[in-house]
C-alpha cells in the first residue's frame, strides 16, 4: 500500500516541480546616477532655455554648474528644482518638450541626495 501511495504522489510532485516558476536571478544593481552623465543632459534638454545667463528665470542659471562640486555649493536650489520637477510645475505646462515620468523621478531622486545646509 505504501508503494502504491508513493507511486501515486511521484507523478504529481514531478508535475508540480515542472510548472513551478523558477526564481529569477538577482537583478544587477542600478548604475550610479552622476551629474555629468545623467543630470546635465536633462538640464540641457528641459531647463537651460529659460534658466541661462540671459534669461535667468527665478534668478537661476543652470549653465554655471559644470561639475557636481559646483552643484554642492548650492544644494538647496537643486533640491528645490528636484521638487518642482517632480511636482510637474517645471518645465511649465506650455513647454512642448516635457520630461518623462522616469526622467522626472531620476532628476528629483538625484537632487534629493544632495546635502542640506
Amino acid at each position: 500500500m505504501k508503494t502504491f501511495a508513493l507511486l501515486a504522489i511521484l507523478p504529481i510532485s514531478i508535475l508540480l516541480n515542472q510548472t513551478t516558476p523558477q526564481t529569477k536571478a538577482p537583478s544587477q544593481p542600478a548604475a550610479k546616477v552622476t551629474f555629468e552623465k545623467d543630470i546635465v543632459p536633462l538640464v540641457k534638454k528641459y531647463c537651460v532655455s529659460c534658466h541661462n545667463p540671459e534669461k535667468k528665470e527665478h534668478n537661476i542659471d543652470f549653465t554655471k554648474f559644470k561639475t557636481e562640486d559646483d552643484v554642492k555649493k548650492e544644494p538647496r536650489m537643486w533640491r528645490n528644482s528636484g521638487k518642482v520637477m517632480e511636482r510637474k510645475t517645471m518645465p511649465p505646462k506650455e513647454e512642448k518638450v516635457q520630461p518623462t515620468d522616469a526622467e522626472r523621478k531620476l532628476f528629483a531622486d538625484w537632487c534629493a541626495t544632495l546635502p542640506r545646509r
